[in-house]
């Protein structure tokens, strides 16, 4: 298994999106600024895991307020073929983020129906703190 981290790219955003999205991230599909997002990432320190030549995974940190940065990421629909490649290359990935920017805070947020998405954050090293409500507003008809 050839195992490569390089630096995040909006393209490979782009090409999970149009050729491998899981059924979780597909709220980005429809998501109104949908094709920002990716570039976005960008800006912030990211990266993208590859594996024998396919794109498996994009994830970062958006540095937020000072020491806070929020940790997201993209994965493509057969990530979990690859356990153990994902799960270090998160940690790591964070682990470095965290030490070149000074961080003091890092979160992340998920979908209450993520499933099993829960003991993966944990065992990363990510507490529960709150559920979050959301709120929106409509406009028009």
């Amino acid at each position: 298994m050839n195992v490569e981290i390089v630096k995040y790219e909006p393209d490979h955003a782009y090409w999970i999106i149009e050729k491998k999205i899981r059924e979780h991230d597909k709220w980005l599909i429809d998501f109104p600024s949908a094709q920002a997002v990716p570039l976005m990432w960008a800006e912030h320190p990211s990266y993208t895991l590859i594996i024998d030549g396919e794109i498996i995974m994009c994830l970062g940190v958006i540095l937020t307020d000072e020491n806070i940065g929020d940790a997201w990421t993209l994965m493509a629909d057969d990530f979990c073929k690859y356990p153990i490649a994902v799960f270090k290359t998160c940690r790591n990935i964070l682990e470095k983020i965290v030490l070149e920017h000074d961080l003091k805070r890092v979160q992340t947020f998920i979908d209450a129906k993520t499933p099993n998405g829960d003991p993966f954050i944990e065992r990363l090293g990510f507490k529960e703190e709150r559920t979050f409500k959301i709120f929106t507003m409509d406009f028009g008809g």
